[in-house]
């Protein structure tokens, strides 16, 4: 029997059941209609391939970023001719989005107007509802902030280094306790044993 490419898509695709567990209570069992589960070796790759044909920005002002799952849409130039070109993008993806029944949850999304101004223009929409602006976004692990400074991504390093410092002077601490336990209790007293 002849195995093609399609054969384990088709076996990551078809059958495939799901149940959500709350707590200590478990749903009944349902269908996946569409998508792959979470977490599946396949999954990403399969993304990739279906967003291929994501559209592209038909301007050199707008790019569109993708990694893994992650999208950001950048839009540079003068305030309101970048607006009105990412807006323009945002429609046109909107479309492809809904097309290929991709689901975006606008209420996600963000977007940060990096500028050193005060004033900022109205904000960008994707299915005609604006994306609220926010001060700072995290995209692929570095935290930008509206006038990038870095500042909240430095802090953010610093925390989790000072956390992993710690972790480790415990570990060395609770290592070095059961070295000198170990030695006093097995070792010590053999070394000073009478010899027969």
């Amino acid at each position: 029997m002849a195995t093609t490419f399609s054969d384990p898509v088709r076996h990551c695709l078809r059958g495939k059941r799901f149940a959500v567990r709350v707590g200590s209570d478990l749903s009944s069992e349902r269908a996946i209609d569409a998508g792959v589960a979470q977490g599946s070796k396949i999954g990403s790759v399969l993304f990739n391939i279906y967003v291929n044909g994501i559209p592209s920005p038909r301007n050199c002002q707008t790019r569109l970023c993708l990694s893994a799952d992650d999208t950001a849409v950048i839009s540079t130039g003068e305030s309101n001719k970048a607006i009105e070109e990412l807006n323009n993008y945002l429609d046109q993806l909107g479309k492809w989005l809904i097309m290929w029944k991709i689901k975006v949850n606008a209420d996600k999304c963000q977007a940060v107007y990096f500028t050193r101004r005060r004033k900022v223009p109205d904000p960008p929409k994707l299915y005609r509802r604006a994306i609220k602006w926010s001060k700072e976004t995290k995209y692929l692990g570095v935290t930008l902030d509206s006038r990038l400074t870095y500042d909240n991504h430095i802090t953010n390093i610093n925390k989790k280094y000072c956390e992993v410092l710690a972790l480790i002077l415990t570990l060395f601490t609770v290592l070095e306790e059961s070295i000198d336990c170990l030695f006093t209790s097995i070792l010590y007293p053999k070394s000073y044993a009478p010899l027969q």
